[in-house]
This record gives structure tokens, C-alpha cells and sequence, in this order.
């Protein structure tokens, strides 16, 4: 998700729209413009492109290049949230360039992850991992290890959707070796679990198998109980592919109990369930499986997610739920029978949707979703 603005209360808007009708010198009005052009971004988006057109008229002549970098990077947001992907990258692309000539390199890092993710979204992985790794060349000169790690599991996750599992496992397994280096346990957590999801959707059970019990093992120890139940289930699903039907039972109830949950392994529901599970060959196809399964590990978020929005579709629900599990575009295609691009056009209007009912900023839809419950 872009770092959109903060959605600003009434005092605030007209206390700028007083400020920016006070004599100043050009580069300050501008930036005063460009204050007030975002403090209406939730509120009346054709004002907010109108007020970024005056900002631009004071800051340009000035040749203030850092303030010129915000206004387009603000045109880009409008766009995104208009549903007009492309216009938004030619903006950014306009950021960038103005970053440049400001000589700020941080600032240009934080434009280039916002380019990432939108030429990701709009279907231009080559793109993406162009952007991405102007950014790690940054990094590497400037010998930024954690945030390399970080963009290193991010290049992977492009590799995916290219379908280079192989390029995309070698760089989640440097990610966790700077991140182990770093003891920074949580994100060990996530390379690990991405490793062992790249190894499961190639089949290689056994191999995934120490990747997910290590992962569960970081996550817990870092305390992100959310994030762990979500391996736990991902263990147990492995488990159950490698025949071990006792370890997927008590590794599913232990998801379910983390998840707040009543049911045990015990419970005759439950118990049904694993049964079913057991003679399928492919669970994951079966959405009345799928769907039970689900619900009964995450209770709490069908009930928010029907409640909070009630008109979603049944694809959209479809597409929540395997985004809250960390599904990836080519998984839910292969799992919805349909195209990457209508699952990535149907990601991209669900986490409108939910963006605008939620007035949710600076949150992926994965995010998002692990809010709901």
C-alpha cells in the first residue's frame, strides 16, 4: 500500500486553508498548498489535484526540488486511488526525478518502494524489480544491511510471480542470513517462512518441513502470536502432505487455540474436518473444505469481514481469505482457475474497498486483513 496521508478532522483543513491566504515567500506558500492539497486527499480528491496544481506553480520557479518530489509523489496517491495505476507510476517516475536533482537518496529509496509496488500491481514485474534494484545498489554501496534484507525478500516475492521459485528462494535465504547475522529474530521468521512456502508449493514437503517448524520457533519467540498461528497452520498443512496425521492435529489445534478459538482437536467438528482433509487429494481446491477449514481456524475474521462488509462478492471473500493466509497472486489463480491478472485486478479493487470503508493509509491488503481479526 502507498504511504497515503492521514485523514485530517475539519479544525485542521481550516486552519490551513487560513494559513496558505497569508503573504509568504513563494517556496512556503507552495508548501503550505502542499499540506492542505493532502489534508483533502480522503475528503474531496478533485480539490486535492487542483490545490497540488497551485503548489506546483509556487514551488517550481523556486526550483525547490524536494517539495516538487512530494507533489508529484501526492499526484501519485490521487491517482492510485482513482484507480489509474499507470498515471500513478508516470507521477511517481516524475517524484523520482526531482529526488534526484534534490540529491536526497533516502527519499528517492522510499519513492522507488512505492514505484515497486505499484508497477507490481498494474501487472510490470520487470518494471518492479527494475525499481527495486536501482534500490539495492544504493544499499550495497552504502552497506545498509538490514534494509538490503528487507529488499531482498521483496525482489524474491516479484520472483514468484515470475515464476522463478529458484531465484526467489536464493534471496529469501540471504534475507535470513543478514537477518539472523543482525538478530533480528522476527524478520528471520518471515525469510524462513517464505522459504518454506517456496519449497511447498514445489512439492518438497520434507524440506519445507525445518523452515516452518523454525519459523514458528522465531515468531513465537519475537511474540507475534499472529503471525505464528499463521505458521502453525502452514506446518500442520505440511504436515498432513507428508502423511504425519497426528503432528497436523495437534499442530492445527494449536493454531486454532492461538487464534482465540474454542475448538480443540478433541471436538467432533473438528475432528470431521481433519477426517475430510485426510481423503482429499487436493484440499485446496475444494472451497467447501477450504471454506471450513478457514473458518474454523479464524473464526473472528469471517464474522468481521461479513459484518464490516457485507457487499462483498463471493470472489472477493475468496480472495480474502487466501491474502489473509499469505496466498500469493500465482497460488490464488492457480487455486480461483483463473488468470494472475484477474486475480491481481480483483486484489487491487477488493483493497480499495476495504481502504475506502476503512479509511485505512500506509497498510498492504495483507494488513489490512490480519486487522480484521
Amino acid at each position: 500500500m502507498l504511504l497515503l496521508p492521514q485523514k485530517l478532522p475539519a479544525d485542521p483543513i481550516d486552519s490551513l486553508t487560513r494559513l496558505v491566504q497569508q503573504p509568504a515567500h513563494d517556496t512556503i506558500t507552495g508548501m503550505r498548498y502542499l499540506e492542505l492539497a493532502k489534508a483533502w486527499f480522503w475528503e474531496n480528491p478533485a480539490k486535492t489535484d487542483s490545490l497540488l496544481r497551485i503548489a506546483e506553480s509556487y514551488l517550481g520557479p523556486q526550483q525547490y526540488y524536494r517539495g516538487l518530489s512530494d507533489v508529484h509523489n501526492s499526484r501519485a496517491n490521487y491517482h492510485y486511488m482513482g484507480g489509474r495505476p499507470l498515471s500513478a507510476c508516470s507521477s511517481l517516475d516524475t517524484a523520482m526525478q526531482f529526488a534526484a536533482l534534490d540529491g536526497d537518496s533516502l527519499h528517492m529509496i522510499g519513492i522507488r518502494k512505492n514505484l515497486t509496488i505499484l508497477r507490481s500491481e498494474a501487472g510490470d514485474i520487470e518494471g518492479a524489480l527494475e525499481a527495486i534494484e536501482e534500490s539495492m545498489r544504493y544499499l550495497v554501496a552504502h552497506q545498509d544491511s538490514s534494509l538490503l534484507a528487507e529488499h531482498f525478500v521483496q525482489r524474491g516475492l516479484l520472483y514468484q510471480q515470475k515464476g522463478y521459485r529458484r531465484l526467489a528462494l536464493k534471496d529469501f535465504q540471504t534475507a535470513r542470513e543478514v537477518h539472523l547475522a543482525l538478530q533480528e529474530t522476527a524478520r528471520v521468521a518471515e525469510a524462513e517462512q517464505h522459504i518454506g512456502k517456496t519449497l511447498f508449493d514445489e512439492s518438497n514437503y520434507q524440506e519445507a518441513l525445518p523452515y516452518f517448524i523454525a519459523s514458528a520457533k522465531h515468531y513465537q519467540h519475537a511474540g507475534q502470536q499472529q503471525y505464528y498461528a499463521e505458521v502453525l497452520t502452514l506446518l500442520g498443512t505440511n504436515y498432513h502432505r507428508l502423511q504425519k496425521y497426528r503432528l497436523a492435529d495437534s499442530t492445527f489445534a494449536a493454531s486454532i487455540a492461538l487464534s482465540n478459538q474454542t475448538t480443540t482437536s478433541g471436538d467432533e467438528g473438528h475432528q470431521k474436518l481433519l477426517n475430510s482433509l485426510r481423503t482429499q487429494d487436493t484440499l485446496d481446491k475444494d472451497w467447501d473444505t477450504f471454506t471450513s477449514y478457514f473458518k474454523a481456524v479464524h473464526a473472528d475474521f469471517s464474522e468481521q469481514l461479513d459484518r464490516k462488509f457485507p457487499t462483498l462478492s463471493i470472489t472477493e471473500k475468496r480472495l480474502a481469505y487466501l491474502f489473509r493466509l499469505g496466498t500469493t497472486i500465482a497460488e490464488a489463480a492457480a487455486l480461483l482457475n483463473i488468470q494472475p491478472e484477474s486475480v491481481r485486478k480483483g486484489k487491487y479493487r477488493l483493497k480499495k474497498k476495504l481502504a475506502a470503508a476503512t479509511e485505512t493509509d500506509n497498510q498492504s491488503l495483507e494488513d489490512m486483513l490480519r486487522q480484521i481479526g
